[in-house]
């Protein structure tokens, strides 16, 4: 092997090796500033993305006919509650005035004493 061959080869590997590092170089950069995770995996597609929203809406659409249907539904419970309030309350007026009526003819057959 004469000198100048063997400096050419040298100088060769020697680019070689240099080409080899740099690329060695931008992968390990490229990795470095490589998002993770892979945005294949993560994120949802357009399509995903339709679907999605739809079931959203379509869950408050029927969240707001549940609450609708829950509030008429109050509403009739509490005409129901003031209703049977007023029923007792009649009734309870009615059984006092029967309990003084009562008295009052014992007292008056001399049952019992009329009171105070």
């Amino acid at each position: 092997m004469s000198l100048d061959h063997a400096t050419t080869i040298g100088s060769a590997f020697i680019i070689g090796l240099a080409l080899l590092s740099g690329l060695l170089m931008l992968l390990r950069l490229r990795e470095v500033f490589q998002e993770k995770p892979d945005p294949k995996t993560t994120y949802a597609t357009l399509v995903e993305l339709d679907k999605l929203r739809a079931q959203v809406f379509q869950h408050q659409r029927d969240t707001k006919a549940d609450f609708a249907a829950v509030h008429a539904l109050i509403y009739k419970n509490a005409e129901h509650l003031a209703r049977l309030i007023a029923t007792t309350e009649s009734a309870n007026q009615r059984l006092h005035e029967l309990a003084i009526k009562t008295d009052k003819l014992l007292a008056k057959h001399g049952h019992i004493h009329e009171p105070v």
